[in-house]
């Protein structure tokens, strides 16, 4: 391969990435804890020195084991135990945090409910969007939504 990039004039960086230490990665995630009374996505990116929130799943399987690790369990929200309004904030927040909202974030975030919830809420996850102001992109009209309507006659 070195030959090869010496025929197109590629010098390859041998630096390696810098490997971040279990230990290090929750210590950052005590410390936002300690200083927010609460760990979340927009919280980890806002602190200066903490990894991506990708780094914290890959180490420990997903963002909410990495939670767990240092003590803190988010709440989950109980199905129908938030009002439309309340629903709506969580979705704005989200929206003002991010300047976007997707399934990731709402994920990552143990605030904002599933999309789902959403969609029954409102009859659409594109409605609720909108009455964010956030307007949503909707899937292809080619794709599937899901394994049953792949199968489905219709």
């Amino acid at each position: 391969m070195a030959r090869v990039f010496a025929l197109v004039g590629y010098q390859p960086d041998n630096k390696q990435r810098a490997y971040i230490s279990d230990e290090t990665l929750l210590d950052d995630l005590r410390q936002i804890l300690a200083e927010h009374g609460r760990i979340d996505t927009a919280l980890i990116l806002a602190t200066p020195g903490a990894a991506n929130p990708h780094t914290y799943a890959a180490h420990f399987g997903t963002l909410r084991q990495a939670y767990e690790r240092v003590g803190y369990k988010p709440q989950p929200a109980q199905r129908g135990s938030l009002s439309r309004h309340e629903l709506l904030s969580r979705l704005r927040t989200l929206y003002e945090r991010h300047g976007k909202i997707s399934g990731e974030l709402m994920h990552d975030d143990p605030d904002v409910p599933h999309p789902t919830t959403y969609q029954r809420r409102f009859g659409s996850f594109e409605e609720a969007c909108a009455l964010v102001g956030f307007k949503a992109r909707r899937r292809p009209n080619n794709r599937p939504r899901s394994k049953a309507k792949r199968h489905s006659k219709e």
